[in-house]
């Protein structure tokens, strides 16, 4: 946290000089090739010439044929409708701006105007986000939806983010994350003992995995097929489709169906870039985003099937827990051990929108 906020510092500095030059957003009379250059070449934000068009940066870190691309593809092309042309969302791929940590600090500092970022890495800005690191926290997409996309709790945390120089325009998803290996078939969390267990850098959730006999790393997303395939991990965790997508199946074949821990995409502008739009192009850029993440959420959850299908075909062991209760009797301890990391206000929040729904 302090290596962010040192570099974020650094960062920033070097934005609020760049911001006193620069307009929001590129323009160009012209449509350019797609390029591929760093967002630290030029400012992502730059004076819109009147009748040009103005050109948003828009980056994940999934391959081309993922929802998370999908959804962004579909952002892109509802602002180009929407705009009548005038302004354009230009999609990068595959990490080219960064990985998550560049993404979020270049929209933090304004370098990169929009990008796609996961619910559970926003931990490392605020401690409100700890909270979607604990396992099992939701028991299915019903609770997701009314939490985050139409409960206090998501309005809440959107308010949140605006402290951090970045605004959410759309709540999607990649969906709940599973568990993979390439060692033998999972069923209870003992059977992860001795296991080198890949995961994102989430303090807790590294916890847990540790608390299961596993041995938890922590690494890029865009090396873990490397990693799996020459050993130095056995275990990973993530979406389904990211599992088929990136390859995963090919060198691992073991796929439990756990659920432990949902996992949104956020939809994020910049919110330098934000006021620097007219009130009309925030006007289409928020409904763009919005009906964008709705389009990416039904596609996560209409093809789940299909890459459990595709896992299978390629020969994957698939095992589904269907009693939940051993593992989340294992992560109970979080609790108390994260209390002082678990923010009670979004807490209650949560407990509140899903007794809401019961009702």
């Amino acid at each position: 946290m302090a290596k962010i906020r040192k570099t974020l510092a650094m960062l920033l500095a070097l934005a609020i000089m760049v911001a006193c030059l620069a307009g929001c957003g590129s323009s160009e009379s012209e449509e350019p090739a797609e390029s591929q250059e760093s967002p630290a070449s030029e400012t992502a934000a730059e004076e819109e010439p009147s009748g040009e068009v103005l050109v948003l940066k828009y980056g994940h870190n999934q391959t081309e044929d993922a929802p998370f691309h999908a959804g962004a593809v579909k952002l892109a092309e509802l602002v180009d409708e929407y705009s009548n042309g005038t302004m354009r969302v230009d999609v990068y791929s595959n990490a080219q701006l960064g990985d998550e940590t560049e993404l979020l600090e270049g929209c933090m500092t304004g370098t990169i105007d929009m990008c796609g970022f996961s619910l559970g890495s926003l931990a490392s800005v605020d401690k409100a986000f700890n909270v979607f690191l604990i396992p099992f926290l939701f028991e299915n997409y019903e609770q997701v939806d009314v939490v985050l996309r139409d409960g206090e709790t998501g309005k809440y945390l959107s308010e949140l983010l605006l402290n951090y120089n970045v605004r959410c325009l759309s709540w999607s998803e990649s969906g709940f994350r599973h568990t993979l290996n390439s060692k033998h078939e999972v069923a209870v969390p003992e059977d992860l003992a001795g296991l080198k267990y890949r995961c994102p850098g989430w303090a807790i959730f590294m916890d847990v995995v540790n608390s299961w006999g596993a041995n938890a790393v922590s690494m890029p997303f865009s090396e873990v097929y490397m990693a799996a395939q020459q050993g130095v991990i056995d275990v990973q965790e993530g979406a389904l489709f990211a599992f088929t997508t990136q390859g995963m199946h090919e060198v691992q074949k073991y796929l439990t169906l756990d659920g432990h821990i949902y996992n949104g995409d956020l939809k994020i502008v910049s919110e330098s870039t934000w006021q620097k739009l007219t009130p009309e192009q925030q006007e289409i850029l928020a409904k763009a985003a919005y009906e964008a993440g709705e389009y990416q959420r039904e596609l996560i959850r209409d093809t789940e099937q299909d890459y459990i299908d595709i896992m299978k075909e390629a020969g994957v062991t698939v095992t589904e827990v269907t009693d939940k209760t051993p593992w989340i009797e294992s992560c109970a301890y979080v609790y108390d051990k994260f209390a002082d990391d678990i923010d009670d206000t979004v807490m209650e929040l949560i407990r509140s929108d899903i007794a809401n729904m019961e009702k």
